[in-house]
């Protein structure tokens, strides 16, 4: 009866084996070779599906394709964290004209920009046995580092992962990043349970991951559909299949044996040494160092919307007081190298639900021979800093006592939010006048129309 029943047991085991050592999905579902994801300043979401669980890895390798289309001093490439945790535990940005690769919280700058207009290879590989951390770009080593061997010896499992922007789980939902958004296309994401070397790279470029694939059931999104493009390198189908992670726990001074209740890590491998050179020494920092939010030529201007309330005395609003604050805004911010656009001013501005407490603050200002103005504007800023010192400036500004007293503003009253990159949005506005369907711009572009119920007059539009 036990010789009978041994078989069975050991198909089970087998079988639970090899369900833990395929990829995420399990199995392959539609294929996204031959396709990219479009990111430009719309609310676009990718990120790894539920079911796609990354295992805990001791070493990896990454791989995508970038292809920016408007150079702004921040982007993601991609982002993983730990399950409730704040810190990146592996990702690809840039800042400043700098390529960033981060690990374990820890980032290693790299003097390398991406020329926009094209695509690039860029692939990450990291070992805790090697304590090595290495970025390539089309195939070229530009970053071979020592990781301290005090950081994490294993990427945590089960993490969140997006491309093109990066991200925080608050309350258990995922919120984004402003500010950092990748402009451009993405393609051909794909994760390996092991350190794959330079020569692998380089001969065996348009293969699939096999923790993570380039496959439409291991990534999530609802909007931003994938596009076909016959640019990128690999075209519709990789070469060949990777093999899935090998699941392996080794006891010293004893054979190999395999265990389903231990963590799942692949299986050290030695590596042949290319001799590759070591450039740059790529020191880890948890710091920005100082030039990374330096912003080198070609760098596009970011832009920013402003909300703000002020009190003027009435010796200033004698005149016009909408000049008189607009020449006041763009004199401020013309002294960071700044400019305010499309200016617009409102009197009477209190709007509160209680409307006593409105009453009472527009009589106290005045009292104060005060009146009260709201001002919205957006603010271009030609230096493209980063997002949220940009954002300080601009409120540290604006927020002070201004003509000897005559202006007025709390910092309170002063919000600052930043624009997303990118053109203006294809957009239907139906209206008594007609339909227009405004077609896709570049921003601080006017489109013009002719107006559907009278041809002697224009429509136009603005960004």
């Amino acid at each position: 009866m036990d010789s009978a029943r041994r078989p069975c047991l050991i198909t089970v085991c087998l079988s639970v084996l090899a369900a833990t050592c395929l990829p995420c999905s399990g199995s392959p579902g539609p294929s996204l070779w031959g396709k990219k994801v479009v990111f430009m300043g719309r609310h676009c979401v990718w990120q790894l599906d539920k079911g796609c669980v990354v295992p805990p890895l001791e070493e990896l390798s990454v791989c995508v394709h970038l292809h920016r289309e408007i150079a702004t001093s921040e982007w993601t490439g991609f982002v993983y964290k730990a399950p409730g945790e704040r810190q990146v535990e592996l990702g690809l940005a840039g800042r400043g004209g700098f390529l960033v690769a981060w690990l374990f919280g820890h980032q290693w700058p790299v003097p390398e920009d991406l020329p926009l207009k094209c695509w690039h290879n860029v692939c990450l590989t990291w070992s805790s046995h090697s304590e090595r951390l290495r970025l390539y770009i089309n195939g070229s080593s530009c970053l071979d580092a020592h990781v301290n061997a005090t950081l994490s010896r294993r990427l945590t499992h089960n993490g969140t992962l997006t491309l093109g922007v990066s991200h925080n789980i608050v309350g258990g939902v995922m919120e984004f990043e402003n500010g950092k958004n990748f402009l451009g296309a993405i393609s051909l994401f794909r994760m390996w349970g092991h350190e794959r070397t330079a020569e692998e790279l380089r001969a065996h470029s348009c293969i699939d991951g096999n923790v993570v694939r380039w496959d439409n059931n291991d990534w999530d999104y609802q909007i931003c559909l994938p596009e076909d493009d016959t640019n990128i390198q690999c075209g519709a189908f990789p070469n060949v299949t990777a093999s899935p992670p090998t699941v392996t726990n080794t006891t010293p001074g004893s054979p190999t044996s395999t265990n389903t209740s231990d963590p799942v890590t692949p299986t050290e491998t030695q590596q042949p040494s290319l001799g590759l050179p070591v450039s740059p020494t790529g020191l880890s920092t948890t710091k920005e160092p100082s030039d990374l939010n330096s912003t080198g030529t070609g760098i596009a201007s970011t832009f920013y919307r402003v909300q703000m309330k002020l009190n003027m005395t009435m010796t200033v609003t004698g005149s016009d007081p909408g000049e008189t604050i607009q020449k006041w805004v763009q004199r401020k911010l013309g002294e960071v190298r700044m400019n305010a656009l499309h200016f617009q001013i409102f009197q009477s501005t209190y709007k509160d639900n209680d409307q006593k407490e409105t009453q009472r603050v527009e009589m106290a200002a005045e009292l104060r021979n005060q009146k009260r103005f709201r001002c919205t504007f957006h603010v271009q800023d030609a230096d493209a800093r980063n997002v949220m010192t940009t954002q300080r400036l601009i409120n540290d500004l604006l927020s002070r006592i201004h003509f000897g007293g005559e202006i007025q503003v709390d910092s309170r009253d002063v919000h600052v939010s930043h624009i997303d990159p990118g053109s203006c949005p294809e957009d239907t506005h139906e209206s008594i006048r007609g339909v227009y369907i405004w077609p896709i711009k570049d921003a601080q572009k006017t489109e013009t129309m002719i107006c559907e119920k009278n041809s002697g007059a224009r429509a136009s539009r603005k960004w």
